[in-house]
């Protein structure tokens, strides 16, 4: 039995949908997969069109932060989410208040120096503070600003748990 062109251009249509389609995902009509749409006129599904990282570089693209955070720029300071920006508003009010004094951007602080590790070496261990001010009582304050899920992050927890066994320093978490 011989095919038209027409059938056989729908039939790798078809193919080449189904291939893409997760094992999951149900056929059946008026069921759609998650990120397809459905043409209701011959119940095919679309696939979205993707575009490939280099070309949205090329086309001067920005790719999405991983957490889904905004950049924000205030005072000429660049800060890496609208939470964080906010916190630097609050804080600058409370310097100029007099509450507090000493107010430090991104702070770094060595948690271990550098080490040969099997022929290779290892850079400095090191924590970047959202925030460093004092207080009222002259006590030292270090803050992040961090998300629910950043919060999870085993790396992050890692560098707090040294920030207090090694430099016997509190991280306060916004």
């Amino acid at each position: 039995m011989r095919m038209t062109e027409e059938e056989y251009e729908k039939l790798i249509a078809r193919q080449n949908i189904s291939k893409s389609l997760p094992k999951t995902a149900s056929k059946a009509p008026g069921r759609v997969a998650e990120g397809k749409t459905e043409d209701k006129a011959d119940n095919t599904l679309t696939q979205p069109k993707k575009s490939s990282q280099k070309s949205d570089l090329v086309q001067g693209k920005v790719k999405r932060p991983k957490y889904g955070n905004i950049k924000i720029e205030i005072d000429g300071i660049v800060f890496d989410s609208v939470r964080e920006s906010q916190r630097y508003t609050e804080l600058k009010l409370l310097e100029q208040s007099g509450l507090i004094s000493g107010l430090k951007l991104q702070e770094v602080f060595v948690l271990a120096p550098s080490v040969v590790l099997h022929g290779r070496k290892k850079p400095v261990l090191r924590y970047v503070a959202d925030f460093q001010y004092t207080n009222l009582d002259g006590c030292g304050i270090v803050e992040d600003v961090k998300s629910w899920i950043t919060k999870k992050n085993p790396a992050y927890r890692i560098k707090i748990h040294l920030m207090k066994s090694v430099l016997g320093l509190d991280v306060e978490e916004i």
